[in-house]
């Protein structure tokens, strides 16, 4: 039953995909993209190099996207791959050509992007603020864990926020599933497909504004670190 395959796959997709998979996937990728090399002792060679940092930042934060969007789209491909693959062509087809199939496709994988794009962003922004990359991490999946229980304001500061209103299919709420369970599903106040993007890209781009600020007065102290 591909209908009921599609809502077991949107669940997971929401649940797992996004809020842990590629949460702590761009964690590695871009948290490590300064302060690995801070670790490493090697920044200062990126430093001396007669090269802007903010273009230093910009190229980083581009190398690591590419990386990420290259893993976790592949990732969903698959995913989806496997989902039909135990069903006949006919089922397939149908659900293709006929169910907007090509569609859900499309925008499971354009979400997985975003979402490389909004965590990557801000995980390359806590990179060069914190040293211990467990206190932001842990502060980063709190704020988007409570994201349903905020004020509307607060909730477009969050990146899941803007996932969860372009993903294709809404995952129904079983009469009696617990309220905290109901909560987490329910997306009671979605907003527009194209002003979710802007949204995302937007908050993407103030995080590496505030970042690029902040890399313009890094100072390396490799016996603190």
């Amino acid at each position: 039953d591909f209908g009921r395959d599609s809502l077991t796959f949107a669940g997971t997709f929401q649940f797992f995909y996004l809020r842990l998979v590629i949460f702590f996937g761009c964690l590695g990728i871009f948290m490590n993209l300064f302060r690995g090399e801070l670790l490493d002792k090697s920044l200062h060679f990126y430093l001396l190099a007669p090269i802007r940092r903010d273009v230093l930042l910009a190229g980083k934060y581009l190398a690591g996207l590419l990386a990420a969007v290259v893993i976790f789209t592949t990732s969903t491909a698959l995913q989806l791959l496997v989902m039909g693959w135990h069903l006949d062509w006919n089922s397939v087809s149908n659900f293709l050509y006929h169910n907007h199939g090509f569609a859900h496709v499309f925008a499971y994988l354009g979400v997985t992007v975003l979402a490389c794009v909004g965590y990557g962003s801000v995980f390359l922004a806590a990179g060069l603020l914190f040293r211990n990359p467990l206190l932001p991490a842990a502060g980063i999946l709190i704020w988007e864990g409570i994201n349903p229980f905020l004020p509307a304001l607060l909730k477009k500061f969050s990146v899941i926020y803007y996932l969860k209103s372009l993903c294709p299919l809404n995952i129904p709420v079983d009469s009696g599933a617990p309220p905290l369970i109901a909560m987490l599903v329910s997306n009671p106040d979605p907003i527009a497909v194209p002003i979710a993007i802007l949204g995302l890209v937007g908050l993407a781009l103030l995080v590496l504004l505030f970042a690029s600020g902040r890399v313009r007065r890094l100072e390396i102290n490799y016996s603190t670190e």
